[in-house]
């Protein structure tokens, strides 16, 4: 199964179609499906159910992801790493560092610990 970044946009179109079969309505029509059509079959039914679930899940993750920095999970490059220690030697906040390092305050938090330092919890 594809879980590219492109899902959320990509799945806009298949959630209104589930949305339908679920409800019992041509997803193009908007008439109701004939009795005996497979996606009313309790099974079917619950297993679209179970794909609209899935669906949103994949959107919430994908949401919070775009609210993070850009370089959150990535690799630190070396020049990155002196940035980090000279500025937090310089006393700046975390939160200016992890913004112009495009980096969390947690992860400046153990990028820091990693490199011997400690900034305290709680810190801006």
């Amino acid at each position: 199964m594809e879980t590219s970044r492109s899902v959320p946009v990509a799945s806009q179109g298949a959630t209104a179609v589930i949305e339908s079969l679920v409800a019992g309505r041509h997803p193009m029509l908007g008439v109701p499906l004939p009795p005996e059509h497979i996606c009313l079959e309790p099974a079917v039914n619950a297993a679209l159910w179970c794909a609209l679930g899935a669906l949103d899940e994949v959107a919430l993750r994908q949401e919070r992801r775009a609210r993070l920095p850009d370089k959150v999970g990535k690799p630190w490059a070396p020049e990155e790493d002196a940035e980090l220690v000279r500025a937090f030697d310089a006393g700046e906040p975390l939160a200016i560092i992890a913004a112009r390092l495009s980096r969390t305050r947690a992860g400046i938090r153990a990028r820091l610990e990693r490199h011997g330092r400690s900034a305290p919890r709680g810190t801006p």
